[in-house]
């Protein structure tokens, strides 16, 4: 569980509230890594959103809009190994990778650290999607439900796409 958050680099110097998330789990998720991560994210929350404040004290965020979200809680799928994954097919996933790149770059433009902000049931496996196009500790991905009402938060942008349902479409090649 640890390992969870120096991978998405964040302090585990804070460990009183992250052991007692722990011992406040439920009996039977005290197996699963990345449930116990999600809960001790909860647990200090306010030190991992005053990581990414600005110097102007706000936070600047990046959102998504509702029909991305949609689709990618859609796409949520459980994986023995790897735990709760997104699964999108391919050419939505290139799309998708293509737009998120162009706000990663303008964002370091900017001068702007990459914070996307997501549900809390989305964040992990959103966070791993990312990771796989990204280099790691150059974005991060919070959950809504991170961050402070007081917080004073900045939507520099929101992410969109047209995701509308494929069309059922004939197999491309030679006819049978």
């Amino acid at each position: 569980m640890l390992q969870n958050f120096l991978k998405e680099g964040l302090s585990i110097r804070n460990l009183t509230p992250i052991l007692e998330s722990i011992a406040n789990a439920k009996p039977e998720r005290l197996h699963d890594p990345y449930y116990l991560s999600e809960n001790a994210r909860q647990a200090v929350s306010k030190q991992i959103v005053k990581e990414y404040l600005s110097r102007d004290g706000k936070l600047h965020v990046i959102t998504l809009d509702a029909k991305i979200t949609e689709r990618l809680n859609k796409s949520l799928v459980s994986d023995p190994i790897e735990g709760l994954m997104i699964s999108l097919p391919p050419e939505f996933y290139s799309r998708f990778m293509e737009t998120v790149a162009d706000r990663y770059r303008i964002s370091h433009k900017e001068g702007k650290f990459p914070i996307l902000v997501v549900s809390r049931d989305l964040r992990l496996p959103f966070s791993y999607l990312l990771a796989k196009e990204f280099p790691p500790r150059n974005f991060a991905v919070l959950a809504i439900e991170e961050i402070n009402t007081a917080t004073k938060s900045v939507i520099d942008a929101v992410l969109t796409l047209n995701v509308e349902p494929a069309k059922n479409m004939e197999p491309v090649g030679e006819p049978a």
